[in-house]
């Protein structure tokens, strides 16, 4: 989901959903952003350098100096910011097979017409919200993340994908 709807009160450009700080850094530096967050608890503000890098005082400290240009509370900033249910779970899946699944996904559902994007994993937009499905680099599982408009949509694309996930694990094996 691109959270517009209380971000644009504050700047032209719209909110990304990034599960990678790489892509975090890339989009703030393209969007002229002002400040950036990772669902991981990175925070990322232009420094004193060209060089942007998950720096959490910096960030308070840019995040402070908006608070006092502006004039506004910190509380009524934090209430202005849309809040979707969101899950994380991850599913094993051996190291030969994850990166043949995450392809295999990526053609599946870009062949059934969905928007796909493929910046870190494969991730699909839906009506009501997202799933990003991606290989772990580290362990032999693959993680899905998961936010909709709301609990029952949550846990709809949650069973559901994970169905599809399963499908495509018996496929390639």
């Amino acid at each position: 989901m691109k959270k517009k709807s209380k971000i644009e009160k504050y700047t032209d450009q719209e909110a990304l959903d990034y599960h990678n700080s790489v892509f975090v850094c890339e989009e703030l530096k393209k969007h002229d952003a002002a400040l950036a967050m990772e669902i991981s608890a990175h925070f990322f503000a232009p420094g004193l350098t060209d060089f942007i890098f998950d720096d959490p005082i910096i960030f308070t400290l840019k995040l402070a100096e908006y608070i006092h240009k502006t004039g506004s509370k910190l509380s009524q900033l934090s209430s202005d910011i849309p809040s979707y249910p969101y899950e994380e779970m991850k599913f094993t899946c051996p190291d030969a097979l994850k990166f043949k699944v995450n392809e295999y996904l990526t053609d599946f559902f870009s062949s059934k017409g969905y928007k796909v994007e493929t910046i870190d994993g494969v991730k699909i937009w839906l009506d009501g919200g997202w799933v990003l499905l991606r290989p772990s680099n580290t362990q032999p599982v693959m993680r899905m993340f998961v936010e909709a408009m709301d609990k029952p949509g949550l846990e709809k694309i949650k069973s559901e994908f994970r169905s599809y996930f399963d499908d495509a694990v018996r496929a390639i094996s």
